[in-house]
């Protein structure tokens, strides 16, 4: 699936930092995580999104000193029109504060602990696409 041309096409599922000034507030970013998940039928587009937006509510109960570390951007869901399964892409952002914390962590979406997440939501490994960026 062309994602740039699907964009008109997107549902925002969460409101992240990047479109939320408060949210961070005086942070700077100095790296940044693109991730894409291909969503097989529209069961797993709803547990996958009732699990991003239950991560992110865990993540604003943090302690500041732990929300500075990183946070997410906003996600979107692109349906795949040509399924009648209802499925499609879901596409987010990780925002990272902390060089240090984001070179230790980047890769924790290869960790047990997320790969019974992705077990539990019905999405498999090789559906995950991860590619990081660092801010000069």
């Amino acid at each position: 699936m062309n994602q740039i041309a699907s964009l008109s096409n997107c549902i925002t599922v969460l409101i992240g930092e990047d479109h939320d000034p408060a949210r961070r507030g005086d942070k700077q970013l100095v790296a940044r995580s693109d991730c894409s998940y291909r969503l097989p039928d529209a069961a797993t587009v709803e547990r996958c999104i009732a699990a991003l937006r239950d991560s992110d509510d865990q993540l604003k109960e943090r302690p500041e000193r732990l929300r500075a570390l990183w946070d997410y951007q906003s996600a979107y869901f692109i349906p795949d029109t040509d399924t009648p399964a209802g499925g499609g892409t879901l596409v987010l952002g990780i925002a990272w504060y902390n060089q240090k914390y984001y070179r230790s962590r980047k890769d924790a979406w290869l960790s047990v602990v997320h790969k019974r997440i992705y077990a539990s939501i019905g999405i498999s490994l090789s559906s995950v696409s991860i590619t990081h960026w660092t801010i000069d």
